[in-house]
């Protein structure tokens, strides 16, 4: 993706398929020209295009008519309603005309035939929002919530992401970085000043702040949303996990009502983490199934077992899938002893065979490492119990683990909140050996909150970011 492209853009705005309106958006210094060339109003007024408002009217579409071995453009005109928006009152803080018709596929892909015949160019994904971020209109982290605004699947994730956009962390960012300028700006005074050391009661003041500012910023990242971690935004991750044979494979299969996974007596047949889409009333999740964590082969830490684990931490919610036919506690108070502090369903299997298991005090070990959302009975071969673990699924993308009070910020900006308030506690700790080592940390600081705004980012990585848009955001 080009960062610095002055092109005009175009791209349809509204969900694929039939719909009564459908929309084009134009967007650069060339929207106004083109519009004109296109658009016909039904007044005589010769401002519509620059004024900020609606104008109806009749709009051309161009066609593509093959005939035979030809293919014959042909020009039709039809009712439309335009939306404008002038430099920098619009939402890429260029010149934006949206033109709406009616919501057909073949005339929306006309009319965008027709924009780009003069002289627009197909926009790429995200790349109105990325234009929005380059000119000042967002911040990286408010672009990365209109991302999760689309894609989001509850109304938790919605709000949250409303709430991140609303921009009172860029305020909170903001005046921490006024912050560390005035601590840097006082240590370098200091500097500049060889012979004369930090007064203590100034090096306090100092120190108390860098540790109230920390403390703020570690709070924020582990407060956010991102503590139960999406590694994608199309959905609520769910891991099954448990020991070898436990029917993780034969219980991914019922759940997909398809054949997905191998099945086999033979022990650990699974090594690999593999990802499904499983689709529950409308609600989309990430189903994974992970390795078995194998007690016997004394491989804990192998390498399979060990990715298991780290899939673990990385989902929203675990199903603990436990064959309920033996009495073996041995294996299964390992496998607990392993497991990360989260969310968790567990799924007693094999519910078709003699039942051995002592539940109860089972799930009050598991209760002490983890949150234990709901238990269910089932058998993966013979369906029954199936529909009850889709509901607690269902229930738990309903409530995503999370309030929609919550301030959805991103992995990304995660990192950056526990780079900055490490670096600033680092900072404290140099100003015992030189003003000179805090220089350096205070700048590392302030180096990453600079990142969660944006600034600094390498071309790759913010065209990483805005790739997972959709074409016309």
């Amino acid at each position: 993706m080009n960062l610095i492209s002055k092109d005009t853009i175009c791209a349809i705005i509204t969900p694929p398929g039939n719909s009564i309106l459908g929309g084009v958006r134009i967007s650069g210094e060339d929207a106004e020209i083109i519009t004109r060339k296109i658009f016909t109003p039904n007044s005589d007024s010769r401002e519509y295009v620059h004024t900020r408002g609606i104008t109806h009217g009749r709009v051309k579409l161009l066609f593509s008519i093959r005939n035979s071995d030809t293919v014959e453009d042909i020009e039709e005109m039809t009712d439309a309603i335009i939306y404008s928006f002038a430099s920098p009152n619009s939402y890429t803080c260029e010149d934006v005309v949206e033109i709406f018709t009616a919501g057909s596929p073949s005339i929306l892909q006309a009319l965008l035939r027709i924009v780009t015949r003069h002289g627009a160019r197909l926009a790429e994904a995200g790349e109105f929002t990325l234009r929005a971020f380059l000119n000042g209109r967002l911040s990286l982290g408010e672009a990365e919530s209109v991302e999760r605004i689309i894609h989001a699947q509850t109304d938790s994730q919605r709000q949250e992401a409303i709430n991140r956009l609303e921009g009172g962390i860029e305020k909170k960012i903001a005046s921490w970085r006024e912050e560390l300028l005035f601590i840097s700006g006082t240590i370098e005074t200091v500097i500049d000043f060889e012979d004369e050391d930090i007064e203590e009661d100034l090096e306090e003041d100092l120190k108390g702040r860098l540790e109230r500012l920390a403390e703020e910023a570690e709070k924020l990242a582990k407060t956010s949303s991102t503590k139960h971690r999406r590694t994608d935004s199309s959905g609520c991750r769910i891991t099954l996990a448990g020991l070898t044979n436990a029917g993780k494979s034969s219980l991914l299969n019922a759940l997909l009502s398809e054949n997905r996974a191998i099945i086999s007596s033979e022990r650990s047949t699974t090594r690999d983490h593999t990802e499904h889409l499983l689709l529950i009333n409308e609600i989309e999740f990430i189903l994974e199934d992970s390795p078995g964590i194998d007690i016997q082969s004394s491989t804990i830490a192998d390498s399979a077992t060990e990715r298991a684990r780290n899939r673990f931490k990385a989902s929203n919610t675990l199903i603990l899938v436990i064959d309920s036919s033996t009495a073996d506690h041995s294996e299964l108070d390992v496998l607990v002893s392993h497991l990360p502090h989260c969310r968790i369903i567990v799924a007693f299997n094999k519910e078709d065979l003699s039942q051995e298991l002592d539940k109860s005090p089972l799930i009050d070990r598991i209760s002490k490492r983890a949150v234990v959302v709901d238990t269910v009975t089932l058998s993966a071969l013979t369906g029954t119990g199936i529909d009850k673990l889709r509901n607690a699924i269902y229930n738990e993308g309903l409530s995503d683990s999370s309030t929609s009070s919550g301030v959805g910020i991103s992995a990304r900006e995660e990192e950056e909140l526990h780079r900055a308030s490490e670096h600033a506690l680092q900072a404290i700790k140099a100003l015992e050996l030189g003003t000179e080592f805090a220089a350096i940390e205070l700048r590392e600081s302030y180096d990453a909150l600079a990142r969660l705004g944006g600034e600094g980012y390498a071309e790759e990585i913010l065209g990483n970011v805005f790739s997972r848009f959709c074409i016309g955001k």
